[in-house]
């Protein structure tokens, strides 16, 4: 009798309702169970609650996705071609709070080249226009690598607990091409800053273990420690350790013509990165007139090029993307050179050959690259 009622009660209220014809012709393909095949009515409305979850939660993760593209396309074309390729992990966890001060991540990328993490911090201590830096931050991964550290006490502390010999901190960190601080978003009680660090080969890490014992808040007034204990571990998805390069090579004499040596072209997720060597012009290496001369070199005398991009089969042009600590060019005295530079071509981005090509005192030489 009860059950009755509310059926009736529902028939009632939702009699006149105008169901789209879209959501009732595939409302209309879904078996009905026995529960519902006594009212059409509750069955109906219960399909139409169901797809609209649906569309909900659709919209909801596709906000997500632009929000997150937004972030990373700064920095540069392959990083948002390879989050278009769905290749980020959004993380759903619960702040870790200490000292009245609450942070989580909110989404991340990982490959041989980068490691981006966008945390969320939240406080009602600081303002809009406070800038927070995690001053001591240590990261970790399950074989207790250490992926970073720009702390020298945190670093000596790492070393004397793993017993691993303490050099420059550069040099023992995965993160040795650099990193940079971003502020993506800033309310009153609220910021979300994105770590963009570096490597010229990060592990294929399966977790991180994030640590963080002091935060620096800075104002046009000054900057603020405050110390507690913030600890987040991520598990981290199987794309981003099953990853795996693409490698090319020169498979003729095309790079002769140029008198450069392609020492490998490696393809990542994220950007691809080249390595060449060779000789130009010598200069003298004395004291006298070394800064002028290097200067010169520097002014297209003896640089190596004035412009290199590379093709993929489809004729798509992919340019150097953002230069780190530990990309660039570097010469020697006796006129040699080696150097590495990242392009925005990523493993989604491949054909079966490659097209290096160098400009240089308005010439253009093309470098054939084949897997």
């Amino acid at each position: 009798m009860e059950n009755d009622n509310i059926d009736k009660m529902i028939y009632n209220y939702y009699r006149d309702m105008k169901i789209p014809t879209k959501f009732n012709n595939i409302a209309n393909k879904i078996p009905k169970t026995s529960i519902y095949k006594k009212n059409k009515y509750i069955w109906k409305i219960s399909t139409v609650c169901a797809i609209f979850l649906m569309i909900c939660t659709v919209a909801f993760g596709k906000n997500i996705y632009l929000y997150i593209l937004d972030s990373f396309a700064k920095i540069h074309e392959g990083i948002a071609t390879a989050v278009k390729n769905d290749y980020y992990a959004y993380i759903n966890m619960d702040y870790v709070e200490s000292n009245n001060i609450s942070i989580k991540v909110d989404y991340m990328l990982m490959d041989d080249f980068n490691l981006f993490i966008a945390f969320d911090v939240k406080s009602d201590i600081y303002t809009s226009k406070t800038s927070v830096k995690f001053k001591d931050m240590i990261i970790t991964d399950e074989n207790n690598n250490l992926i970073f550290c720009d702390d020298i006490d945190t670093y000596e502390k790492y070393c004397k607990k793993s017993e691993i010999e303490i050099t420059t901190i550069p040099k023992s960190t995965y993160t040795d091409d650099g990193y940079g601080i971003e502020k993506i978003e800033q309310s009153e009680d609220k910021s979300k800053i994105l770590y963009k660090l570096y490597s010229s080969q990060y592990p294929k890490s399966k977790e991180l273990n994030i640590e963080i014992h002091t935060i620096e808040l800075t104002t046009k007034e000054g900057t603020e420690e405050k110390n507690g204990a913030w600890k987040i571990k991520l598990n981290l998805p199987k794309e981003f350790y099953n990853r795996e390069y693409t490698y090319y090579y020169v498979k003729d004499e095309s790079n002769k013509e140029f008198n450069i040596n392609i020492e490998s072209v490696i393809v990542s997720n994220t950007q691809t990165v080249v390595k060449y060597s060779g000789k130009t012009k010598k200069y003298d290496n004395s004291m006298e007139g070394l800064e002028e001369q290097f200067d010169n070199l520097l002014n297209n005398e003896g640089t190596v090029f004035d412009e290199m991009w590379l093709e993929n089969e489809k004729g798509e042009q992919f340019e150097i993307s953002s230069i780190n600590d530990g990309y660039g060019t570097k010469y020697s005295p006796d006129g040699s050179y080696e150097g590495e530079l990242p392009f925005s071509l990523t493993k989604y981005d491949l054909t079966e050959k490659l097209y290096l090509i160098i400009e240089k005192n308005g010439e253009r030489f093309r470098i054939n690259l084949e897997r």
